[in-house]
């Protein structure tokens, strides 16, 4: 006999939009959060010497030389 699937929350009725808006609401505000602690943290590092930021996926030369090609 299958296992019937019950849902951790109804999103069907009256309610259903408001819980949707409310928790995507929730779910931006707390990514903001985390960019500001991270910018924060950069801000930090940089003033520090420490954050080089990221390394480059070509090197310089190899850039120079692809620009001339």
């Amino acid at each position: 006999m299958p296992l019937k699937r019950v849902p951790l929350c109804a999103v069907e009725g009256a309610a259903g939009p408001i819980l949707v808006t409310v928790l995507g609401m929730v779910a931006e505000m707390e990514r903001k959060f985390i960019r500001e602690r991270q910018q924060a943290g950069i801000a930090a590092a940089k003033a520090k010497g420490v954050y080089k930021g990221r390394r480059p996926f070509v090197p310089v030369e190899g850039a120079a030389r692809a620009g001339q090609e």
